[in-house]
């Protein structure tokens, strides 16, 4: 209606420009004419034969006034001076999104996002695709982590893993090399995950194309499909960690973030493979509610979970509300070799836990005037020559504990032997306390230095700061938030029961003085005196190398096992988890990893694997081969956990690579979703079989384009803004091929287009004379 009454769009209106054409030329002439008829307009009808009122006269005047304006109006010849794009000279780019957000179908709305931009592009109500075509060449392309030329409807999909709004404005951009462009349009629900979760394809941020484009005259308008979702449950992230108890069990932890006030009640269910272990219902604070529980495997090996929270609300998108995992329980133990002089209660009572630990095996030398006592040797050779000096002899362990002992009882031999044991076996240390240790052992003279997570003061130095190396007094143990959270230190998964569990242990008595923590070193515990400058520490580990390394700084961790009742039992899980700690971890001369633990479909997996012989050096010509058990289908009946079916076996034959001996990568693309297992075999050149390493991992539908459904419109204003363009929500975008027209390009023009025929001017002056004839026919004058 707007368009036939003043000929063109609205657009055309506040875009253009409204001049006349006979002003200022003839503006004296107009003047003076308007006021003769004005003039003659008063005089005729104030003056007349019949007597009417004042108020009669007064409208009839007006009326003619407004009659005379619009016939002036008509006679100044009005025009608007518009930009419009030279037709079928440059081209409009057009990208919709196909990514599977656009599967959503909003509250408001019975179609997906999809079947609402099909409709804004092809629908006979809107139809853009005709209309863009009147004026520009229409390019028109569907994107998500990729690129594909878009011919009809038929060809708009909504199955792309993820949005990549920056390779779709990088396209634009290349596309400009060869085509001439005026605009761009981006149809999207902004959901932008491939650059939030650093997996788009190119490194420039979207909003710095747009910029770039917007430099160029180069307008990019975005049309945002969707809405907002007022309710709903999202399973942010499940996490997994061995219990700390020994018992086998896996602690499992999941963040629920809640969106709205109706979803405060949610069932969470884990399933393994097809088979429901779990349900429990559980109440939903505001924001985030963290959900524990265990899984108990009954079976050695790799395991396939699935995590779901199932609302008791619909809700509008339920994609994100699952997560599949894998658990890794294969069959782990481990050795420690613990040395030191004579230190009846420390070494009694550690002894005495880790005997009845299943996964440790606990080898012992107490140095006993020139001899040392051995417990828990394999054989009567084993350690008959004292403490290892070669890597043979050393590296069959997995960890080392170094009790109340002087370093001069090493050599230099021994000591480089035990940090590379850290370094390249990735072994397990642990320095005690003792009237031996530390300061008092002359370790801060050792190679090993390096190797521990604090720095060590001579003993002069720390009698200088504190006028004492060791303290001699009794006192409470203070856990870190850090020594807290940590597994190893974990009587119980409850932070309350766990918290009250520490606080409520005997005293320790003494401790060393010791330095700062180095970079990266985790502090677990500290002395009650702990100050900002001096922190006293008591408990200490970090990574080094292959390895990690721990210090206690006090020796009397037996005073809990005597002072507790025989029926608490946590002296003896608290060396037990620190004995897991240090041995568990511990990588055997072959191993594979993966670089992640899950994968999307089509995303190729990259396999690390470490060939070493028993001494952890390189095996000269070694051949290595990896096969890979493909699932027969996803979450069923043999997904590769060694029940048949299994499915098809592939062979790969891994990459030495060239700078690191010893480590070979290997790649591998899967057909199909599912769970994987990978086995690495190593011979020799001649063909004699060496080892053998297994992994898994885990290839799934991560629903990531599901993780913030809601339309992301202030992203989509964003780029319109920094590119010169404009934003549109789709049920209000039919102006937008109009506002192209007339958007001022290097491919547009400046034309003047005549606004005097108007209709509405012609409407006006019959509708005005129509109402001054109809009041005088009712009121009786001529």
């Amino acid at each position: 209606m707007f368009e036939f009454l003043f000929k063109y769009a609205p657009i055309v209106f506040t875009e253009g420009i409204i001049s006349a054409k006979n002003l200022p030329q003839y503006a004296l002439l107009f003047a003076f004419f308007f006021v003769i008829c004005a003039s003659a307009i008063l005089f005729a009808n104030w003056k007349t034969v019949s007597p009417i009122t004042n108020y009669l006269k007064t409208t009839f005047i007006v009326l003619r006034y407004f009659v005379l304006i619009a016939l002036f109006l008509i006679l100044i010849e009005p025009v608007i001076t518009i930009t419009q794009v030279v037709q079928k000279k440059s081209a409009v780019l057009l990208l919709v999104d196909s990514s599977k957000s656009m599967q959503i179908k909003d509250a408001a709305r019975s179609q997906t996002r999809t079947e609402v931009v099909k409709n804004y592009l092809w629908g006979t109500e809107n139809d853009l695709l005709a209309r863009l075509k009147e004026n520009f060449i229409v390019l028109p392309f569907s994107f998500s982590s990729g690129i594909t030329a878009l011919d009809s409807s038929n060809n708009l999909q909504n199955d792309g893993e993820i949005t990549d709004l920056a390779s779709a404005l990088s396209f634009a951009v290349s596309r400009l090399k060869s085509q001439p462009v005026s605009a761009i349009i981006l149809i999207s629900d902004g959901n932008n995950i491939a650059w939030e979760t650093n997996e788009s394809q190119q490194a420039s941020d979207p909003l710095k194309i747009a910029s770039s484009l917007g430099q160029r005259n180069i307008p990019v308008f975005t049309v945002g499909v969707g809405s907002d979702i007022p309710s709903d449950l999202r399973l942010v992230s499940v996490d997994t960690q061995p219990s700390p108890d020994g018992t086998g069990k896996t602690n499992f932890s999941a963040f629920i973030q809640k969106k709205g006030a109706e979803n405060d009640r949610a069932t969470v269910q884990i399933w393994e493979d097809d088979l429901l272990i779990q349900s429990e219902n559980v109440t939903l604070t505001q924001d985030y509610t963290q959900y524990k529980s265990q899984l108990e495997p009954t079976e050695k090996g790799f395991h396939n979970y699935t995590a779901k929270v199932i609302s008791t609300q619909k809700e509008i998108v339920t994609e994100n509300n699952n997560e599949t995992f894998w658990v890794d329980n294969r069959e782990k133990s481990g050795r420690i070799l613990y040395i030191e002089d004579l230190h009846p209660w420390e070494f009694k009572f550690i002894k005495r836990a880790l005997d009845r630990e299943p996964l440790v095996q606990f080898t012992s030398m107490v140095r006993t005037g020139k001899d040392y006592y051995r417990q828990g040797i394999r054989n009567m050779h084993e350690l008959e020559q004292g403490f290892p000096s070669t890597r043979k002899e050393l590296f069959q362990y997995e960890a080392i504990i170094i009790g109340s002992i002087h370093s001069s009882a090493f050599t230099e031999k021994q000591l480089n032997l035990i940090r590379d044991f850290v370094s390249i076996r990735g072994g397990g240390l642990l320095m005690l306390g003792g009237p031996k240790a530390f300061s008092q052992g002359d370790w801060q003279k050792t190679a090993l230095t390096d190797v521990l997570p604090v720095e060590l003061y001579s003993e002069q130095m720390a009698v200088l700061k504190n006028q004492q190396a060791i303290y001699k007094n009794p006192f409470n143990l203070q856990l870190t938030p850090a020594g807290f959270r940590t597994p190893m230190l974990q009587f119980f998964p409850d932070v309350k029961e766990n918290k009250q569990a520490w606080n409520s242990l005997p005293q320790l008595l003494g401790f060393h003085l010791v330095g700062a923590a180095k970079p990266g070193a985790t502090i677990l515990a500290k002395h009650p005196a702990a100050r900002e400058k001096d922190e006293h520490i008591v408990m200490a580990s970090q990574n080094y190398g292959r390895g990690r390394t721990m210090v206690m700084a006090t020796s009397s961790f037996w005073r809990w096992q005597m002072q507790l009742p025989a029926s608490d039992n946590r002296h003896e899980q608290f060396w037990r988890q620190i004995a897991r700690w240090l041995t568990l971890s511990t990588p055997p001369p072959i191993s594979v990893e993966m670089d992640k633990n899950s994968y999307s479909p089509n995303e190729k997996i990259k396999m690390h694997i470490t060939v070493l012989d028993s001494q952890f050096q390189v095996v000269p010509d070694a051949q290595v081969s990896v096969q890979i058990k493909q699932p027969v289908n996803y979450l069923g009946a043999g997904t590769a956990q060694g029940d048949p079916p299994v499915g098809e076996l592939i062979n790969l034959k891994p990459v030495l690579n060239l700078n690191k001996p010893g480590n070979y990568t290997c790649e591998f693309l899967p057909k199909e979703e599912g769970f994987y297992l990978a086995d690495v075999f190593v011979h020799s050149n001649n063909g004699a079989y060496i080892g053998h390493a297994d992994g898994a991992f885990i290839t799934k539908d991560k629903n990531r384009e599901f993780l913030n459904p809601a339309l992301n419109e202030n992203y989509l204003k964003h780029i319109a803004q920094l590119s010169k363009g404009n934003f549109y929500r789709i049920e209000n975008a039919s102006e937008l091929p109009d506002k192209l027209a007339v958007t001022e390009t290097v491919y547009t023009k400046l034309i003047e287009q005549d606004l005097w025929d108007a209709p509405i001017l012609f409407f006006l002056i019959l509708l005005l004379l129509t109402l001054e004839w109809s009041i005088r026919r009712a009121r009786g004058v001529s």
